[in-house]
C-alpha cells in the first residue's frame, strides 16, 4: 500500500511526496557515503568500547503509560521532507604530536528525506539526492530508529560488526538509531532518548561509538582507522540539525588518537518552494520505482546479523566496488534504466528471486566465522 501526499505551491496543487509502506557530504553518482559526521557539542566523547549495553530492567511497551512514544515518533517522522542541506566540519584540535589540521570541509546538497517504513516501533528514513535541472536522483544514506531496541549495531574492528544485545533489553523510551550506507551496508549504531522541551525535540546518543572513518575524507581515510562518534539531532521550525563530536583513532588503541573533529549537519526545509516542486516530485517518483527492491535489501542485511556474530565486509572482490554491484542489480530489477521492473508488490516468487539475487551478491563481499 502506498499513501499519496499533496501540498500545496502558490496555488498550484503539486503531488509531492510517496511513501512507501512496504517495509557525510553529499555523494557523487553512485553514491557510496553514509550520514555525515557532524557536531558542535563540545564534550568529549566517552572512550568506551564495552561489548554491550548496561540498562535498567526490561519493560515492555504500554500505551497508556508510556505517553512519550508518540510525540517521539512524531519528531522522528518530522525529519522526512525536502530540504536545503548545509554540511560543515572541522578538526578542532591535534591529538598527536606533528599533526596538521586539515581544512574545513563544506559542502550543500538538496535532499528528499522519505519514510521508507513505518511498523510503528520501526522507522526507516531514507535520503534521496536531487541534483540538477532537470533533476537527477540518487539513492543516499539511510537512518533506522528501533524503539526499547534488544541489541544495538557496533563497528568493532576495521570493516567488521556485529549486533551485540543489550543487557536489559527494551528500556521504555529509549530509540536506537542505526545509520546505513548508500547500498545498505553498515555504518554505526547508537541509542539513546528523545526529549521534548520549549527548544523542540531532541535526541541524543548515551555514549559515544566507533563508527568507519567517513568517506568525504577520501585520501586521509588511510591515517587512521575508526572515528569514535557521538550523535545529537535537533528538530527546529524550519527542519532540523544533526550534530557530531568525533575522534578520529586507532581501533583497540589506548592513545588519545590522532585528531578531534566538530560538524554540523543542517537541513532547512524548502519542500513549500514552487521551484523545488518538480525536483521532489521527480524523488517520489524515482523512490515508487526503486523501493520494493531496497525493502528486501534491508531484510537482507537484518538477517546478515541476525545471529549476533561478527561479519567482516569486504569493500571489493576482484576490483569490484560491492556498491557498484548492489546498484547495479537495483537497476536491474527496478526498471530504472528503462527496462521491465520486477513487481514487488505483493510477497511471493518474485520477492524471493529478488531476495536470492541479492543474497548472491552480498554472500561475494560478506565474511563470517
Amino acid at each position: 500500500m502506498r499513501i499519496f501526499r499533496e501540498l500545496r505551491f502558490s496555488g498550484l496543487l503539486c503531488l509531492t511526496a510517496l511513501v512507501g509502506c512496504a517495509a557525510s557530504g553529499p555523494a557523487t553518482s553512485p553514491p557510496t557515503t553514509a550520514a555525515p559526521a557532524v557536531a558542535t557539542e563540545p564534550a568529549e566523547p566517552s572512550e568506551t568500547t564495552d561489548t554491550a549495553e548496561v540498562l535498567p530492567a526490561y519493560e515492555p511497551y504500554i500505551p497508556d503509560r508510556d505517553a512519550g512514544f508518540a510525540r517521539d515518533r512524531q519528531a522522528i517522522l518530522s525529519l522526512a521532507g525536502g530540504y536545503q542541506v548545509d554540511y560543515r566540519f572541522e578538526e578542532t584540535a591535534a591529538l598527536r604530536p606533528g599533526y596538521e589540521l586539515a581544512s574545513p570541509y563544506t559542502a550543500s546538497a538538496v535532499e528528499w528525506v522519505v519514510v521508507a517504513q513505518d511498523t510503528g516501533e520501526r522507522v526507516v528514513l531514507q535520503h534521496l539526492l536531487v541534483m540538477g535541472d532537470p533533476a537527477r536522483v540518487v539513492k543516499h544514506w539511510q537512518q533506522t530508529w528501533d524503539y526499547a531496541p534488544s541489541s544495538v549495531l557496533r563497528y568493532v574492528d576495521q570493516s567488521v560488526w556485529e549486533s551485540r544485545e543489550l543487557l536489559s533489553p527494551g528500556q521504555i523510551g529509549r530509540w536506537s538509531r542505526t545509520v546505513s550506507e548508500a547500498d545498505g551496508s553498515p555504518s554505526y549504531g547508537a541509542w539513546g532518548r528523545w526529549t521534548h522541551g520549549a527548544a523542540g525535540a531532541q535526541w541524543s546518543a548515551s555514549t559515544a561509538v566507533l563508527a568507519p572513518p567517513p568517506r568525504r575524507e577520501g585520501l586521509r581515510r588511510g591515517t587512521y582507522q575508526a572515528v569514535l562518534v557521538r550523535d545529537r539531532l535537533q528538530v527546529l521550525p524550519d527542519g532540523w540539525m544533526q550534530q557530531q563530536t568525533l575522534t578520529k583513532r586507532w581501533i583497540n588503541d589506548n592513545t588519545p588518537g590522532l585528531a578531534r573533529e566538530s560538524g554540523v549537519v543542517r537541513y532547512r526545509r524548502i519542500d513549500d518552494q514552487p521551484e523545488r516542486a518538480a525536483g521532489f516530485v521527480e524523488a517520489a517518483g524515482y523512490w515508487q520505482q526503486v523501493e520494493g527492491f531496497w525493502a528486501e535489501g534491508r531484510r537482507a542485511w537484518d538477517d546478515l546479523f541476525a545471529d549476533g556474530q561478527p561479519v567482516l565486509l569486504r569493500d571489493e572482490v576482484d576490483g569490484e566496488p560491492r556498491w557498484r554491484r548492489v546498484f547495479a542489480l537495483a537497476t536491474e530489477l527496478s526498471g530504472a534504466a528503462g527496462g521491465r521492473p520486477t513487481d514487488l508488490s505483493t510477497a511471493g516468487t518474485a520477492g524471493e528471486r529478488v531476495r536470492e539475487q541479492i543474497d548472491a551478491v552480498l554472500a561475494e563481499y560478506v565474511v563470517k566465522p
